[in-house]
C-alpha cells in the first residue's frame, strides 16, 4: 500500500505520530465497546470503500492510557491470537475479537505497545451486517455480495495493518 500521499498526524503530548489514507474522515462519535478518550478517531466512509448493500461501519482508533485495558481473547479461524509484530522497532501485541448478534457482526482488532509508562493501542472497529441474504432476496445475489464485502473488508484490514507501521514515537516537547 502506497503512503506517499497519506496523510499524518502527530501528538506532543503522548508524543507519537501516524500516517492515515486522505480519505479517512474524523470521527467525534462514540465508538461502541471503545472506551475515550481518543487521540485520534477516524471513519472509513461507507460510499467509498464498500461497494455493496452491506456498508459497515469502520473506524481506526488510537488512544493511550497507564494501562493497556483488557481484551477478550477470540478470532476468526486460522487467527493466531494474540501475535507480537515489530514496527520500527517497536513490539505491539495484536489481538483479535470477532462476535455476531442479532444480525450484526463486530470486528475489533488492536495493536498495544507499552512505552513512556504509557499504552498505546491502536484499534480496528468494524460493525456491519452479519450477510447480504438480509438485504437480498436471491441466494446468488446474496453470496456475489457476501464474497465482494468480505474482500473490501480485507483491504481495509490491510490498509489498518499499513497504518499500524507507520507510527513512531517522538520526542516529547
Amino acid at each position: 500500500i502506497n503512503t506517499s500521499n497519506w496523510k499524518s498526524f502527530s501528538s506532543s503530548q503522548p508524543a507519537f505520530n501516524i500516517k492515515y489514507p486522505t480519505d479517512l474522515a474524523f470521527s467525534t462519535s462514540t465508538i461502541p465497546t471503545i472506551d475515550g478518550p481518543y487521540l485520534l478517531a477516524l471513519q472509513f466512509p461507507k460510499d467509498i470503500y464498500f461497494s455493496t448493500v452491506l456498508k459497515d461501519e469502520a473506524y481506526v482508533i488510537m488512544t493511550a492510557s497507564s494501562t493497556c485495558p483488557a481484551i477478550e481473547p477470540g478470532g476468526r479461524v486460522g487467527y493466531p491470537t494474540p501475535t507480537s509484530i515489530s514496527v520500527n522497532g517497536i513490539t505491539f501485541v495484536k489481538n483479535e475479537v470477532n462476535d455476531v448478534a442479532a444480525g450484526n457482526r463486530y470486528l475489533m482488532i488492536t495493536y498495544d505497545t507499552i512505552a513512556n509508562n504509557l499504552c498505546y493501542r491502536i484499534t480496528f472497529f468494524n460493525h456491519g451486517a452479519n450477510g447480504a441474504a438480509l438485504y437480498l432476496g436471491g441466494e446468488d445475489a446474496a453470496k456475489i455480495a457476501d464474497t465482494t464485502h468480505d474482500a473490501e473488508l480485507a483491504n481495509i484490514e490491510a490498509i489498518v495493518g499499513t497504518i499500524v507501521r507507520t507510527f513512531s514515537l517522538t520526542a516529547s516537547q
